[in-house]
């Protein structure tokens, strides 16, 4: 059968004529052709819409991971303040949980809490920060439903007004639910310290019997990198040495062989937003950016620094994309010293993990 149709089309192949040959033969190449521009553009398109998927999945992942490490902080911190509660605690184990609470957060430098909400040991010597000689009797009375408030006053004889402001900024942001009611402040003309009297109310949360504080927290890079250490920078086209002061301040110039740049590497977590707070005094034509391992820039246009060389505060936000290696190396701060005059002197940089 087959060799019947090829006899045909042999015959009448030889029938045509050379100029019907040409013709026949073109129409052929433009159908090939058109053929495989469809092809081409399919296979393109399919490309396009996978190289989406990715993106979308890789946002997602980020999205996912920031929302768990979100959960996993919000249960951690509800556990520690949960600690606190107690619907089965009398009146007397109340007002001990205060005192101690109050005397903790007056020290100079409080301690820490147990997992059970009470103070850690510490040495007999520890200074403190106000001086509350006495506390009276509390009283405990229903707040509403679901809650209860036990209100105390206490005096601060004398204090100075920084140190009792650092006093009240603690109370405030006690574990122990603590709210300042009322303050009075005294001070005689010639005294720099002021006498104060504060009514606090701490607000306990009925049926929080036990709660596990045992909530694992994904680590978050938090750190302020103070003093700088010269061995971990890189400085290309630029003078690189670290201040004399107290502060350790480096500070970066270009030496006059055009565009300079400093950086140093981190190796950071994939799929995860960071913020670099960097504080710096610049003179010249300086920017801030960051990329990583090949030099893929992954912060948005870089940040033109103020030539005022005066101490300034930068932020940039940093979203890293996912890789199979989940540590990237991460040039950042990346610093561009683009004039042949341009200096830059870092005090502190601060690289965090963010959630939002």
């Amino acid at each position: 059968m087959l060799n019947k149709f090829v006899v045909r089309f042999l015959k009448f192949w030889h029938q045509l004529s050379t100029r019907e040959r040409l013709l026949a033969q073109a129409v052929a190449a433009l159908l090939v052709a058109f053929l495989l521009y469809i092809s081409v553009q399919n296979a393109i398109g399919r490309i396009e819409e996978l190289n989406s998927r990715i993106d979308n999945y890789q946002q997602d992942l980020v999205n996912y991971r920031q929302q768990i490490a979100l959960r996993q902080r919000v249960e951690a911190r509800y556990g520690r303040i949960a600690a606190q509660h107690s619907s089965a605690w009398s009146e007397s184990e109340l007002q001990d949980r205060l005192r101690q609470e109050i005397y903790r957060l007056a020290m100079k430098n409080p301690p820490g809490l147990t997992p059970d909400g009470y103070p850690e040991r510490t040495s007999d010597d520890q200074e403190n920060l106000v001086m509350v000689p006495g506390l009276q009797q509390g009283s405990l009375q229903e707040g509403g439903q679901g809650y209860r408030e036990f209100m105390i006053s206490f005096r601060v004889p004398r204090a100075e007004f920084s140190d009792l402001i650092t006093f009240l900024e603690r109370l405030q942001t006690s574990p122990q639910s603590l709210r300042i009611d009322d303050l009075e402040l005294n001070r005689s003309p010639l005294n720099t310290q002021v006498q104060s009297t504060i009514q606090i109310t701490r607000t306990i949360v009925d049926g929080t019997d036990t709660i596990s504080t045992d909530v694992p927290i994904t680590p978050v890079l938090t750190q302020w990198l103070d003093p700088l250490d010269i061995t971990d920078w890189t400085c290309e086209g630029c003078d690189l040495e670290v201040g004399t002061d107290e502060t350790n301040v480096l500070i970066a110039k270009n030496n006059g062989n055009g565009p300079a740049v400093l950086y140093t590497t981190y190796q950071l977590e994939s799929a995860r937003q960071y913020r670099v707070t960097m504080d710096a005094l610049v003179s010249g034509s300086v920017s801030f950016a960051a990329e990583w391992n090949d030099m893929k820039q992954v912060s948005d246009n870089p940040i033109q620094l103020q030539n005022d060389y005066s101490l300034n505060r930068y932020e940039m936000q940093l979203l890293l994309p996912f890789v199979a290696e989940e540590l990237i190396d991460v040039q950042i701060p990346l610093i561009n010293l683009s004039s042949q005059d341009a200096e830059v002197a870092i005090h502190r940089l601060l690289i965090e993990e963010t959630l939002e």
